[in-house]
Parts: C-alpha cells; sequence; structure tokens
C-alpha cells in the first residue's frame, strides 16, 4: 500500500533523513520509535507532502501511484492523512484545577507534582507552553488522578518492580536450580496474586465504575474509598491495602472499555501501567554529558553572560532545552538559536549536540533559565 524507496529529504538545506527504505502492506500497522530529532517528524510531513520537507532523492508510492512530486492534497484524497499527537492547549483551566477536577485533593495534587517535576506548573493553563516530556507527565499525573493512586501506591509498586528485578536477575545467576523448581515458584505467585485485593478510592464516577468493570474477576474493597480524603490514619490504612499493585496491566481484564473510559489508545494505556511500575529512570542520562565547569554547580552559581558548554535533551517546536550541569535544564528559545531564519529548532540542532550556550536569565525561585546561543562576547 505504502513503499518508500531510497528516500533523502532535506529541510532548509539540512539532510534529515538518508536513503530510507519502507514498505507497509495493506492491513499492517507500523510504529515508529526513536529519540527527539531522529527525523521521525520529517518522514511523517514529507509522505504527507507538506512544503517544507524538500525530497532529494528516492521515491514515494501509495496505492501504486507515484506520489513523490504530487501535492499535499492529491494525497489527501488518495487516501493519505496525519493527525498531531501534541494535545492542545486549554487556556483558562489550570493544571491545578485539572488534577483536582481528575479527583486528586490539594494536597495529593501538590504532592503529586513535585514528584513528577511540575510543581512550577499547577499555575499554568493546561500545556500552555509545556515541551513534550511535559505534556506526557501532564497526562500521566492526571491519569493517576482519574485512577485514585497515591504517591504510596506508586513508591510500593516501583519498589516491588526493582525488588523482583533484582531477584530475577540473582536467580538467573543461581546455579543447580531446577526448571520444575521455577515452574512451581511461578504458578505458586500466579495463585498468590488471584487473591489480592486492590483498592479502587472513588467508585461514585465513571473513570471508577470503567475500572472496576474492566478488571473483572479482582476483588473490589470500598469501604474506606474516601478515606485518603480525610485523615491521616486512613490514608495510612487504605495506602497499604493498596500497596501491592505491580502488574497493574494484567490485572485488567478489558483494556479496550478501560482506554475508550479515559480516551486514550489501548498500547498508550499499556505503555503507561507499565511505566507507572518501574522504578523512576530518565532515558536521557545516556546522552552525552556536559562538559561541566567547576565553579557552576548549582542555578545560584549562574550569572548572566555566562558562556557554558551543554548537551540538547529536547528539541520542541519553539526551542531546545540544554542541560548545563546544573540539575535543571535552560531554555534556548528559537529565536536564540541562530542568526538565520529558522521554521523549526531542528534546522540547527539535534538532541544529543554539544553547543555553546550563554546564560540570559536565571530565576531561582521558579527554576527556569533562558539561554542563547547567539554568543556575545563581552
Amino acid at each position: 500500500m505504502l513503499k518508500i524507496e531510497n528516500l533523502s529529504v532535506a529541510v532548509q538545506g539540512r539532510q534529515i533523513l538518508h536513503d530510507i527504505n519502507l514498505h507497509i502492506k495493506p492491513g499492517e500497522v507500523h510504529v515508529l520509535f526513536g529519540p527527539n530529532g531522529t527525523g521521525k517528524s520529517t518522514l511523517i510531513g514529507t509522505i504527507m507532502g507538506f512544503e517544507r520537507y524538500e525530497v532529494l532523492s528516492g521515491k514515494i508510492y501509495f496505492k501504486g501511484h507515484d506520489i513523490t512530486e504530487a501535492p499535499c492534497y492529491e494525497r489527501a484524497r488518495l487516501g493519505v492523512g496525519v493527525m498531531i499527537q501534541r494535545p492542545p492547549t486549554i487556556r483558562g483551566l489550570s493544571l491545578r484545577h485539572m488534577i483536582e477536577i481528575c479527583g486528586a485533593t490539594p494536597q495529593e495534587t501538590e504532592q503529586m507534582a513535585r514528584w513528577m517535576g511540575l510543581a512550577d506548573f499547577l499555575d499554568r493553563s493546561v500545556n500552555e507552553g509545556f515541551s513534550g516530556g511535559e505534556l506526557k507527565r501532564s497526562e500521566l499525573l492526571q491519569l493517576m488522578a482519574k485512577l485514585g493512586l497515591t504517591m504510596e501506591d506508586i513508591k510500593e509498586a516501583q519498589k516491588q518492580a526493582a525488588a523482583k528485578k533484582a531477584s530475577d536477575k540473582s536467580g538467573a545467576q543461581a546455579s543447580g536450580q531446577k526448571n520444575g523448581s521455577n515452574a512451581a515458584n511461578t504458578a505458586k505467585k500466579r495463585e498468590e496474586q488471584k487473591g489480592k485485593t486492590v483498592r479502587v478510592h472513588n467508585t461514585n464516577t465513571a473513570m471508577g465504575k470503567a475500572l472496576a468493570a474492566a478488571m473483572g474477576g479482582v476483588s473490589f474493597d470500598n469501604s474506606a474509598e474516601t478515606s485518603t480524603k480525610k485523615n491521616a490514619p486512613a490514608v495510612q490504612n487504605a495506602s497499604n491495602d493498596a500497596k501491592d499493585i505491580s502488574g497493574l496491566e494484567k490485572r485488567i481484564k478489558n483494556k479496550k472499555l478501560l482506554a475508550e473510559e479515559l480516551g486514550i489508545g489501548e498500547i498508550t494505556l499499556t505503555d503507561i501501567l507499565k511505566e507507572l511500575e518501574k522504578p523512576g529512570r530518565d532515558p536521557r542520562d545516556d546522552m552525552p554529558k556536559p562538559i561541566l565547569r567547576s565553579d557552576v554547580l548549582d542555578m545560584k552559581d549562574l550569572k548572566p553572560g555566562m558562556i557554558l558548554k551543554g548537551t540538547v535533551r529536547n528539541v520542541i517546536d519553539f526551542g531546545v532545552f540544554v542541560d548545563i550541569g546544573v540539575h535543571q535544564d535552560g531554555l534556548v528559545h528559537i529565536s536564540q538559536i541562530t542568526d538565520r531564519y529558522i521554521k523549526h529548532p531542528l534546522e540547527a540542532v539535534s538532541v544529543g549536540d554539544i553547543v555553546d550556550v550563554q546564560v540570559l536569565t536565571v530565576d531561582v525561585a521558579k527554576k527556569r533559565i533562558g539561554l542563547t546561543m547567539k554568543i556575545q562576547k563581552q
């Protein structure tokens, strides 16, 4: 149905794609994975025929038609379409209010937002000026509130996942262990899981009812569903009963029903549940480390005019986030990347690039750092 042969594409004179080959047959679904700046959006935009993408070489065929040079509207008539992932901005509705609408108390909202690194965003309109990573964390925060999960639940799930990983690793290294013994232990664990109790903190909402229905076959205890909102002892008791949430994905019997209730896809729901069980990690930690200055270790050490080296950690529509080694990434607005006109930051930088930046502004209270790549020598 869709066939791409030796496709090379440039944006504003900079080559992004090199000799790409792809064949998608009727009925197939293909998923593209990769870090920011590797050309996923460029490939999709080129297939759609957006003008900013220049085909240097290669061919694109759709339903047997050569659409390499076809305008966007002709491709649309053939059935080529694109959906944008970035959710809309909701101006006038703060993230704090949104989380509370989802079911969290003010105290839970503050606690979860701090854990997600979104405490400074609570009073900002939903999704307004959020980076790609911040958008996903915001969505996770809203889902946690919808599911009635507390920080105690999440931390315990991560603790159990980490312990299980360590146990599996040590078990694999142990010698003399028989396969029959392993099978017996696995069966025993499955039997133990059958009797577990999951606490749904609020079944009065449509979300709570959908979750209960989707997780058919699992016993529920609703006797203290609102106790987490009232007093500290009740919070402790509720969290003790609800701590065992490892294996959430396996407990949901009807993912389609729950995904429809949440307004998300089944694959997205699966990914979210798996991430909630993992010990916290940031995949950007695998990127090259910035070359640090010995006299700059914290935001308080930064002064306007300082010139530093940093690593590009994220590329978004309106700029790039750069790690300069002070535990808080700085933002280089698109207007501060280069002196020449660019439509998108990817035309000048990519994730992982080591760049020179100069400090423009530092707001320690709000944890915001403004940077520029247009260095002004002092």
